[in-house]
């Protein structure tokens, strides 16, 4: 950020920029580069957000499954003991 202030300066001093307009702009195009930097993060936290969630879901599928099979497992089993007990 300093070598971009530098830049500025040195642009006004040597009179490069002359007119009122082409500082703004300059000054803007210095300005701007750390509001681009933080919408790019924002974007960043998104898209991680969005995999974070989806990993979520594959989470919750792969209990489910772990559940339902479970679930079949005991029923076999009972299913079994009662057979023994017959």
């Amino acid at each position: 950020m300093n070598s971009l202030l530098s830049l500025y300066y040195f642009f006004i001093t040597s009179g490069y920029l002359k007119t009122n307009k082409n500082n703004k702009a300059l000054f803007n195009i210095i300005t701007n580069r750390t509001f681009v930097d933080k919408t790019i993060d924002k974007n960043l936290k998104k898209k991680s957000n969005k995999l974070k969630t989806l990993n979520y879901m594959k989470r919750r599928k792969k209990i489910k499954f772990l559940k339902t099979k479970l679930t079949r497992k005991c029923e076999i089993f009972k299913f079994e003991k009662n057979l023994i007990k017959l």
